[in-house]
């Protein structure tokens, strides 16, 4: 029979009398269909199932569909992400770039601190922005963390971000750069000087004094033939150098340091022919006898300069800083082979500065033309060495000699 024939010969049925008529031959039911082409009672479709049997269907018969399983043949490192990548590379890059630096910038006196506290800044200020927005999301989503939470349980903090990855990627790369920057800045660059904003030094301005010794010392330097420099070169050295020691204050101007003298900039024009013996003569230059307590080194150990401490303000302290190579060699190598058997772990004074302490066996005499507020010798020059007077100090002053204090 045809599907047509079928489909009327149900529809025949569907009209008949519900009483007596069987409406579905899969279940015998007599419901009337309504406006239905299907039973509704086993959802019985005679123009598909037109073939079934005792309540079988063609579609009972046929095979399960397998579903496919995808296999991931991709190796251990195709499977990272690419955030993770990109992590590992700033992680890298941070540490080149503090190695760099440090490599640079050896000595702690440069601007390897201004640069490390920077980075420390830098990377503290990203980690608290990371960890700000994180603790945003966690706490939107989860009422039971509070402000404690974001202060103390960070794993708490952090769960959901890490477990929305990869979107939430932008947060784990600030918080992990962030802590990175911060920690090389601090292990690898490192010079930075914490003790800075407790110290309080007096700022140093030209002085007439300073202005006579680098007069003095230009036409010095003109008379022996060792690097000759003009007057116009020292005072704008002396000029730079008290630019730098002001700081946020500004560089003071060559004029303004003149006018502390009582308007002698005329007379200062025509010091390119200064009479040497009347303007050394014009300087009073006092001696002090010091000891050696460190000895600063190169990177190959070897000593670049000498600390000198001495008794000025009732008690000792560091005076002054002496290069090796202002020294004469003999005196140099007298003064390295007596020191060299005499390190010691502690210095002998109170300091902040950073070398190889010696026990003060050796005394110099110093020449200076002046003494700060803070105790320390202004121009300090070395004229020779001590025998068996440690710790014992004289000053001259006009082929005046007065006992300062004894250690």
């Amino acid at each position: 029979m045809s599907i047509a024939a079928s489909s009327s010969s149900e529809t025949m049925l569907r009209n008949s009398s519900p009483g007596s008529v069987e409406t579905c031959r899969r279940c015998r039911t007599t419901e009337s269909w309504g406006e239905n082409s299907w039973c509704p009672n086993c959802g019985y479709y005679p123009v598909v199932d037109g073939a079934a049997g005792e309540g079988s269907s063609w579609s009972d018969h046929l095979p399960p569909v397998q579903e496919e399983e995808v296999e991931d043949d991709r190796s251990a490192l195709e499977s990272i992400p690419m955030w993770f990548w990109g992590m590992l590379a700033g992680v890298l890059a941070l540490t080149v770039g503090s190695a760099t630096v440090r490599l640079t910038y050896p000595e702690d006196d440069g601007p390897r601190g201004t640069i490390a506290l920077i980075q420390l800044i830098i990377g503290a200020v990203t980690m608290l922005v990371a960890h700000g927005v994180a603790s945003r999301s966690a706490l939107k989503n989860d009422r039971r963390l509070n402000f404690n939470d974001i202060l103390l349980s960070w794993f708490n903090i952090w769960q959901p971000t890490i477990a929305e990855l990869p979107g939430t990627c932008k947060r784990v790369l600030g918080m992990t750069w962030g802590c990175f920057a911060a920690l090389t800045a601090v292990t690898i660059i490192g010079g930075i000087d914490y003790s800075a904003p407790f110290r309080t030094e007096p700022k140093e301005t030209i002085k007439p004094m300073k202005v006579i010794g680098a007069v003095a010392d230009a036409a010095r330097a003109q008379v022996a033939d060792e690097d000759p420099a003009s007057v116009a070169e020292a005072l704008a050295d002396l000029q730079s150098q008290a630019g730098a020691e002001q700081g946020a204050g500004g560089p003071k101007t060559m004029k303004e340091a003149l006018a502390e003298l009582g308007q002698m900039d005329e007379q200062l024009q025509d010091l390119e022919g200064l009479d040497v013996d009347a303007a050394l003569a014009d300087i009073e230059k006092n001696t002090l006898n010091c000891f050696v307590y460190g000895v600063e080194t190169d990177r190959r150990n070897v000593p670049k300069a000498f600390l000198f401490a001495a008794n000025t303000r009732g008690s000792d302290q560091h005076v002054a800083r002496i290069l090796t190579k202002d020294l004469p060699p003999d005196e140099f190598r007298i003064i390295a082979v007596r020191l060299y058997p005499a390190v010691q772990k502690e210095p002998e004074i109170d300091t902040e500065r950073k070398a190889v302490w010696v026990e003060p066996i050796v005394t110099c005499r110093l020449a200076y033309t002046g003494m700060t507020e803070t105790g320390e010798l202004k121009n300090p020059e070395f004229e020779a060495i001590v025998v068996n007077q440690r710790g014992r100090f004289e000053s001259t002053r006009q082929d005046q000699q007065t006992t300062i204090g004894t250690r």
